[in-house]
């Protein structure tokens, strides 16, 4: 892989809204997910709000580059070029997400796992 085209996020709290603005910041589109769509969409919405301290995403513009999931459409997983999930310490969770993803997931596509608070 030369370069990223798309990565998939796969957790939606802080740090994974972090990172997936991180990626929309340098034009790299993201798909983010979380357990209900509804959530991805809060997240998206919290990195663009004007009253936060330090907005996580530079512009409305990069807000576009990030689309919000839920964890029951994984199969998005197959267009990324890179995986990265921060979902909790929650061990029924971790194991739901590794499931899934493991069967759609190629071995070519990277995955990062990274701990994450509840």
């Amino acid at each position: 892989m030369d370069e990223l085209k798309h990565v998939a996020v796969i957790g939606g709290g802080i740090m994974g809204g972090g990172i997936a603005a991180f990626f929309a910041n340098n034009g790299i589109p993201a798909s983010l997910f979380d357990i209900e769509k509804k959530l991805a969409i809060n997240c998206i919405k919290n990195l663009t709000d004007p009253k936060a301290r330090i907005p996580l995403l530079y512009t409305q513009k990069n807000a576009r580059l990030i689309k919000p999931y839920s964890v029951e459409e994984l199969e998005v997983l197959k267009d990324a070029d890179m995986i990265v999930e921060v979902v909790p310490e929650v061990m029924d969770i971790k194991k739901d997400i590794d499931r899934k993803s493991t069967r759609l997931n190629s071995s070519h596509i990277p995955l990062s796992r990274m701990p994450s608070s509840a």
